[in-house]
């Protein structure tokens, strides 16, 4: 299972098995060309599609893939899932398989559903090829927690964890410091942000020795003002002695959903226009429920 952001990250995945696939055509280990890979995120299917009709707009490398007839977002046994049926039949298959799906952080989408199927299970890999932010059931999985909560059910991690660390789309440090030192006028303060604590202080740091530019890296729900050449400090909301709170109410909400899912998913199935009585007691039985979660 690989936890893929759609766009883009999705793409060069499928354009780095295509070259396996391509490879291992040439070589007699055949098995390798069984096993299907599942690309099962709506909004990466339609970004490749779009990838696909913009051939133009590749690099060289790619246009040149493409005029030998290697299309290099395609391959034997790539399949492409829109619909939830298809989506279900993915894990109800017992045979070996790549699925990759969206969000990348786990956070939301089909991801967690192939989560909750595969990490249980000892013979299966989770694959990280991207961020996961401080918080994220995705750092949770990648750090080691030995048991995580999905859909309000709390699964036992058995799977094997990995992290293909090749695939970030962000600059390094020095790339960072010549794109700043490429400016015509420097800037004169710098806001460090989207990164871990440790690295933001240190490119901070760095901007302040090497390129003699103040800079200010912000605290999770900090405001400032910015009003011409001034920087007016704001307030900051302290959320480290809530983080237990807001853990149980994030475990809440999942409760909810999982109760809740299953019969608003029967409703949404339904092409008559209603629901009839019994779904809707099923409805007030679920209220109840919420009452006793809290």
């Amino acid at each position: 299972v690989i936890p893929s952001f759609a766009i883009e990250r999705a793409q060069d995945i499928i354009y780095e098995l295509n070259k396996y696939y391509t490879k291992y055509i040439k070589t007699e280990d055949q098995d390798f060309l069984s096993v299907p890979v599942y690309v099962d995120s709506p909004l990466t299917v339609s970004a490749t599609e779009i990838f696909l009709r913009n051939p133009d707009c590749f690099d060289e490398d790619t246009l040149k893939l493409i005029k030998i007839g290697n299309n290099p977002l395609d391959f034997r046994n790539l399949k492409f899932t829109r619909s939830v049926e298809e989506s279900k039949q993915i894990n109800f298959s017992k045979e070996s398989k790549v699925i990759i799906s969206a969000s990348g952080m786990c956070t939301a989408g089909r991801i967690k559903h192939h989560l909750k199927h595969n990490l249980w299970r000892k013979e299966s890999s989770i694959v990280f090829v991207g961020y996961q932010a401080n918080g994220t059931l995705g750092r949770r999985i990648k750090e080691g927690e030995k048991v995580v909560k999905i859909f309000g059910e709390e699964i036992r991690i058995n799977a094997k964890i990995c992290s293909l660390e090749g695939f970030s789309g962000h600059a390094d440090r020095e790339g960072i410091i010549r794109w700043i030192k490429s400016f015509k006028n420097r800037p004169k303060k710098i806001f460090v942000v989207h990164g871990e604590e440790e690295a933001t202080e240190e490119i901070s740091r760095k901007i302040e020795e090497e390129l003699k530019i103040k800079t200010h890296i912000p605290e999770l729900r900090e405001t400032l003002s910015i009003e011409g050449e001034i920087v007016l400090p704001g307030g900051r909301l302290e959320i480290d002695r809530r983080s237990k709170e807001l853990r149980e109410i994030e475990e809440n909400i999942e409760k909810v959903k999982s109760i809740f899912l299953p019969t608003f998913q029967r409703l949404g199935y339904r092409t008559d226009g209603g629901a009839d009585s019994k779904e809707l007691n099923n409805i007030k039985n679920k209220l109840i429920e919420i009452q006793k979660i809290y």
